[in-house]
């Protein structure tokens, strides 16, 4: 994200993709942005360079960005239900649209939370999974950004993040992965149910939150309603002691 191409700020950045889909060739659309920034000096969202990371990939490997995946990702986790568009070269999205289920999501996480390893197989290298959550670009005090990963100092946690407030969010130190698949109006509802109602249920103690509004009693009963593709992994995937249902 510190590329330095000129494209539209946040609010905005969908329509920009949008522009790339629309003109026939995202790659070559992306490419031909002027820039703005030197390379490697700001941060600025931009999914057309994480497209460009697929069309690297396919031309690189000579094979498309969602069989690789199978082969070495989703195959050796068991995932099996993707959606996944692809532009009109054959590149799979880079940048957004790829679509999983909750338990697929939440694989993914773990699969991470492990250090690239499942089921004894090491399916993604430590060192990767080390290098990119690690925060590479700093917002403010606690929140950055990794390799395609949104990192968050004080929980030691980092996080996948799509449209739509969809997320898989990795704490190394509780041994957790929480999923969520939807959004309702209130955007504050996410970090709300995490800091006030997941975390201490599993720490076992109260937790410090972030969060500074009031939630109602029926605006969380709607949100836990809502959020019905919640998932908590804990590490009653294994037996280790330390670990806990809940």
């Amino acid at each position: 994200m510190t590329a330095g191409f000129e494209w539209e700020g946040p609010d905005d950045m969908y329509h920009s993709w949008g522009d790339a889909v629309w003109s026939g060739n995202p790659v070559e659309h992306v490419l031909n942005q002027s820039m703005q920034y030197e390379p490697g000096t700001n941060w600025y969202y931009n999914g057309g360079c994480s497209h460009l990371l697929s069309a690297i990939l396919t031309r690189t490997t000579g094979n498309s960005t969602l069989n690789f995946a199978k082969k070495y990702l989703f195959e050796p986790v068991n995932v099996t239900k993707v959606y996944w568009p692809i532009d009109p070269q054959r590149i799979y999205y880079g940048g957004q649209d790829i679509r999983l289920i909750p338990p697929d999501m939440a694989k993914l996480g773990y699969l991470f939370l492990n250090n690239g390893t499942w089921n004894g197989e090491q399916v993604v290298s430590k060192e990767w999974v080390q290098n990119s959550t690690q925060t590479s670009f700093s917002f403010n005090a606690n929140e950055g950004y990794g390799y395609q990963w949104w990192t968050y100092k004080l929980l030691n946690a980092y996080f996948a993040w799509g449209n739509f407030e969809q997320r898989i969010i990795i704490l190394p130190d509780p041994d957790l992965v929480v999923v969520f698949t939807a959004e309702i109006d209130d955007i504050s509802i996410e970090p709300d149910l995490l800091f006030n109602y997941i975390l201490p249920a599993v720490l076992d103690k109260e937790y410090t939150t972030v969060v500074t509004h009031n939630t109602s009693a029926s605006t969380l009963l709607n949100a836990l309603i809502s959020f019905f593709g919640v998932i908590l992994v804990s590490s009653w995937f294994t037996k280790q002691k330390r670990r806990k249902r809940i």
